[in-house]
């Protein structure tokens, strides 16, 4: 189950998968398929979405009115019997500008021994499902990491008052990295308290003036849904901690049940919680963990598994999460068209004229190079002539635009369980 990730495209000319991988006759078998967890596909579901199609142009650049600003507390107008004052406002106009990206997916290449010998049958609608899994959650990350790269302000747990970050306008350079992280984890003075939220959520309200969310398309309601609510974004482990806060224990005389009523999120009538599946954790010297690990136990017979990373869920190797409180318009991401006719359409009359497309369908394919090797390691390179091989592929055309990215704030926090 070795996968390869962030390669060019020259990476390598074929990657047959093992013919032996999966199990075969003589052995008794019983096929069981095991549920995934869900909640990996939440970021793309948050934001409205913006067309993007041929002739667009690869830089899109949002320009949005900017009112006038409050710059009175008191007023002094004259007396109606003289010349009066007067206020004179401009609007002035915010731009915000993202670049259209692009990434290719595939699975290793498939030859026709499996599907002929094999006991699990279905096998490539079997990897078509999977590789659409994996869109879907290249885009969900692809949206948390322009938020994370761009956002200008952070809260930090136990510090007062939001802190100023680095951010990266195009959102795909690394300016909050692993020493950034590191500096951030000295000064995490707590876990993600209540008290923590509502510093955040009056931050952003108050002296951000950022909207709550006014309903989102697509997207589960939990107890009222969204609207007029902000939404904090976090994992299970962190949720499940607020039963243990001690406000959260004093708030219990005001008629707010947060222990026993099926608590999802509605606190203070301000916010609606969703859990995160696979949050951003690292370690206090700022490395990120990732979410899951291949354990190889071909050896005792048991096959390859997709597991937890230890290390992601140690307390002690990844100690510190990240949250995510936000308003409404921070982002948009890009709903993308067809591809110029000429590569989306068989334009020329020839019986196989491959189509490009780009929004992230999966379709199958005969056009591979077949490698082999003979005597003395020589390498062999020859067409799919005989047609024993097959590939599954995928493009995606995605992208990512700020409304106003102080409208969603990363919160960096102590992870914490409950005690033994």
């Amino acid at each position: 189950m070795p996968s390869w990730y962030e390669q060019p495209a020259t990476f390598a000319l074929a990657e047959t998968e093992d013919k032996d991988k999966f199990a075969k006759l003589p052995f008794y078998l019983v096929k069981n398929e095991v549920k995934v967890a869900p909640r990996w596909n939440i970021w793309d579901q948050l934001f409205g979405t913006i067309p993007w199609k041929a002739n667009m142009g690869n830089i899109m650049k949002s320009a949005r009115p900017e009112p006038s600003p409050i710059a009175n507390t008191f007023v002094y107008p004259n007396n109606v019997d003289v010349e009066p004052t007067k206020n004179v406002y401009e609007v002035d106009e915010a731009l915000q500008t993202a670049r259209i990206k692009a990434q290719d997916f595939e699975t290793r290449l498939i030859t026709f021994v499996p599907s002929f010998q094999d006991f699990w049958q279905g096998q490539v609608k079997y990897k078509s499902s999977d590789i659409t899994r994996q869109i879907q959650i290249f885009n969900n990350q692809f949206i948390r990491t322009v938020a994370y790269q761009r956002s200008p302000l952070v809260q930090i747990a136990g510090v007062a008052d939001l802190t100023n970050a680095p951010y990266s306008d195009e959102g795909q350079t690394d300016v909050k990295n692993a020493a950034w992280r590191a500096n951030i984890a000295a000064q995490v003075k707590t876990n993600l308290t209540l008290n923590v939220i509502n510093r955040a959520q009056i931050a952003l309200e108050e002296d951000l003036d950022a909207p709550p969310f006014e309903g989102v398309n697509n997207m589960p309601s939990d107890n009222e849904g969204l609207k007029g609510k902000f939404v904090l974004l976090c994992d299970s482990e962190a949720y499940s901690m607020f039963r243990y806060d001690q406000t959260a224990h004093d708030l219990k005389s005001v008629n707010l049940d947060l222990l026993f009523n099926g608590f999802r999120g509605s606190l203070w009538s301000k916010i609606t919680c969703k859990l995160e599946k696979g949050a951003i954790r690292f370690g206090a010297d700022g490395t990120i963990y990732n979410p899951q690990i291949v354990l190889d136990e071909t050896a005792e017979g048991r096959g390859r598994q997709v597991i937890v990373n230890p290390d992601y869920a140690s307390l002690t190797k990844a100690p510190f999460g990240v949250a995510w409180l936000m308003g409404a318009d921070a982002y948009k991401s890009i709903a993308v068209g067809a591809p110029p006719k000429e590569f989306s359409s068989k334009a020329i009359d020839q019986k196989k004229f491959y189509s490009m497309n780009w929004n992230g369908e999966v379709y199958i394919t005969d056009q591979v190079l077949r490698v082999t090797t003979s005597g003395g390691n020589v390498t062999h390179v020859d067409t799919n002539k005989y047609g024993r091989l097959l590939q599954l592929i995928a493009s995606v055309t995605c992208g990512c635009l700020p409304g106003q990215p102080r409208n969603c704030i990363p919160i960096f926090y102590r992870r914490a369980r409950p005690e033994i």
